[in-house]
């Protein structure tokens, strides 16, 4: 699947048995999304920040990504 709107793209593709998601969200929305996806300031470190104010590292694993997932489907991740 691929989704584009005027200056953004976003792409879903199937490889081995897992989604593959890439974006692009222009320069000039740098610090000022948030999201699912994380917020474009340019530090891993604060991109996925869950319901209860923790963030998850860059490094999770599939189990820890597939937990703050689901956290985000029932309440806002910022």
């Amino acid at each position: 699947m691929y989704f584009v709107m005027p200056g953004f793209s976003f792409n879903v593709s199937v490889a081995a048995q897992t989604l593959a998601i890439s974006t692009f969200v222009p320069q000039r929305y740098r610090n000022k999304v948030k999201g699912l996806l994380g917020n474009y300031d340019g530090d891993p470190n604060n991109d996925f920040r869950a319901p209860n104010g923790t963030f998850l590292s860059p490094n999770a694993n599939e189990r820890e990504i597939f937990a703050y997932a689901s956290e985000c489907k029932f309440a806002s991740c910022t």
